[in-house]
């Protein structure tokens, strides 16, 4: 059985693209760019289409917001994921976490629910199942 990829618009088979509803998508229309601590890789940001920042309690994380500040620029799909404990937040202002949480909402302004939902749902390392489950996530977290 083959498809219509909804993104590229190409034939694919069926097993070859990830489903929402009656949107198909193909594996190489959508591309994710984790960044991991203390590794630089900034040509990886051009080439993806969703960026994914481990908030976590590390002195290596200010290159990785460097990396957010130029996925935002370049117009990607920021997510934010929070690894830090209880203890860990005092060396986070408070401003700084809601204004990132801000970044990756605005982010997804532009997309549609459909497209929002699929990115999330297929994102490699998020355990949520739609974007309003996501949101809801992050703001658990503000103050």
């Amino acid at each position: 059985m083959t498809v219509k990829c909804y993104e590229c618009g190409e034939l694919r088979a069926y097993q070859d693209c990830h489903h929402s509803g009656d949107v198909s998508v193909c594996h190489s229309c959508e591309r994710y760019y984790q960044t991991k601590k203390g590794k630089k890789k900034t040509n990886k940001i051009y080439y993806c289409d969703v960026f994914t920042l481990t908030l976590s309690n590390d002195q290596r994380q200010l290159y990785s917001l460097v990396e957010w500040g130029q996925a935002l620029e370049s117009g990607k799909y920021l997510v934010l994921m929070p690894d830090i404990t209880d203890d860990e937040w005092y060396n986070f202002k408070p401003s700084l976490f809601k204004h990132l949480v801000k970044q990756s909402k605005k982010s997804f302004e532009n997309c549609d629910c459909y497209k929002r939902d699929r990115i999330i749902r297929n994102h490699p390392t998020l355990p949520f199942s739609s974007y309003d489950a996501y949101v809801n996530y992050l703001d658990t977290y503000l103050p």
